[in-house]
């Protein structure tokens, strides 16, 4: 920002302008309070930080030399942006939901409460306030915790995934693929549909080439399909155990896992080997992901990461805390989610970045019994530039992460994408995100508009 623009700010010239919408101004101890903060551009385009709406009290209190007021506040929501362009003349909106605490005061006499929204633009952070009053009894809210549940008004039924995580977006030949664990959907680049695999989709992978797929399904079997069309050219192949993951090694061979073994298969899915121990002991697979001269394995028992080859020899390994999915880069960069926290792992596996994870625990409708809730999988991805993450919270709102700092840069709206259960980075600008609701949508990183949206299964 120029001298001039800080000469004109300090009169409140050419700076954004913030408004807040408040549905009721009337609300009950633990009520939630819904609305809207619209902010405008000024003079020039600014870097949006991030927006902050606070439920604020406010005391007057006399003191010798007068009338002082103290300003507490009870609840704040802190939505990043990552430093999205606020435009000249043009208006963003960001919709929210805060929770007047339960033990707050009743609003009357020396005690009042507002609503205040503010824009995290540096240099200039302009806010705006909704008085509210807060009125001397429990809403029906009062027993729900909002900071660590995203909360829904009516019960909800979700599709069930497992700890591995079964509902995967992967990149194919001039296209993509999602697996629904019994269903796997092929599209084309732009979104249209390409054919439809039924039965199979429980673990799924793709060839180097991306012109193959292999998926395991329900009855212990593997088989492999043509991505073009859905056609299975190979298989089914049993084998005897749940296979959970698989993955594609650049000689053509499939690793098939199965928790505590892992197949090795041909191109024609013939085994030719079968790893039950990395180094000198057994492991539990949490999830496989392709190094560039052999395989990752978290072992969630051994709580380690290991680098291994197709002959189960450990090329390195690391310990981290209860490791499970992992997702890595061509350049050998892997990202794992642990208990409550994502790593960043180079090709040897040295720690390049670990931090806790952002936002909800998971989801919960109002009067859902205690201590009962849906949980999501974090499934973090690496940007093609091994710069960033895109990371959900455990109540599916999707985060995008800064490497380098482990700090949020962005959520993405709720409108938008609710419930994600995996994403698939396109290029540095796009990426594909799959939702619980069984829908599939491109979407911009920077703004986190849908470019296309279908109803997958």
């Amino acid at each position: 920002m120029g001298f001039l623009d800080s000469l004109l700010g300090m009169f409140g010239i050419g700076q954004p302008k913030i408004s807040i919408r408040i549905d009721s101004s009337q609300v009950k101890q633990g009520a939630l309070v819904r609305g809207q903060v619209t902010i405008t551009g000024g003079r020039r385009p600014l870097p949006l930080t991030a927006v902050i709406v606070k439920v604020v009290q406010k005391e007057e209190k006399k003191t010798e030399s007068g009338t002082s007021t103290n300003s507490d506040t009870k609840f704040e929501l802190n939505i990043p942006q990552g430093g999205r362009a606020v435009e000249p003349n043009h208006s963003m909106s960001f919709d929210f939901v805060v929770q007047v605490p339960a033990d707050t005061n009743a609003s009357g006499g020396a005690i009042k409460h507002l609503i205040e929204g503010s824009a995290d633009v540096p240099g200039w952070d302009p806010s705006a306030e909704a008085n509210i009053t807060v009125l001397p009894e429990q809403d029906e809210w009062a027993g729900e915790d909002l900071k660590r549940y995203h909360l829904l008004p009516t019960e909800r039924h979700f599709r069930h995934s497992s700890v591995h995580g079964d509902y995967r977006l992967l990149a194919v030949d001039g296209g993509f693929a999602t697996t629904w664990k019994t269903e796997i959907s092929l599209r084309n680049a732009d979104g249209s549909e390409r054919g439809k695999i039924h039965g199979w989709g429980k673990a799924f992978a793709a060839s180097a080439d991306g012109k193959q797929l292999a998926a395991s399904n329900g009855y212990k079997q593997v088989a492999i399909f043509d991505a073009s069309n859905g056609e299975m050219t190979a298989g089914p192949f049993d084998l005897g155990d749940w296979i959970f993951d698989l993955i594609f090694l650049p000689d053509g061979s499939l690793l098939a896992s199965a928790s505590e073994k892992i197949f090795v298969l041909d191109g024609a899915g013939n085994q030719t080997g079968l790893i039950e121990k990395l180094g000198e002991s057994g492991f539990y697979a949490g999830g496989l992901a392709l190094a560039q001269d052999g395989f990752y394995i978290t072992d969630s028992n051994g709580s380690r990461i290991v680098k291994a080859d197709k002959a189960g020899n450990v090329l390195a390994s690391t310990r981290l805390n209860s490791p499970s999915a992992l997702f890595s880069l061509a350049d050998g960069k892997v990202v794992v989610e642990c208990h409550g926290s994502v790593t960043v792992l180079d090709g040897n596996l040295k720690a390049i970045k670990s931090w806790d994870l952002f936002g909800q625990e998971g989801v919960r409708y109002l009067g859902q019994s205690e201590h009962s809730y849906t949980h999501f999988k974090a499934m973090p991805h690496l940007s093609p530039d091994g710069s960033q993450v895109l990371v959900q919270d455990g109540s599916g709102l999707l985060w995008r992460m800064d490497v380098g700092s482990g700090e949020p840069i962005q959520t993405y709206d709720r409108s938008v994408l609710d419930h994600v259960e995996d994403v698939l980075w396109l290029d540095g600008s796009h990426f594909l995100a799959i939702t619980n609701d069984g829908k599939v949508r491109k979407v911009a990183v920077a703004g986190g508009a849908a470019i296309f949206e279908h109803q997958d299964v």
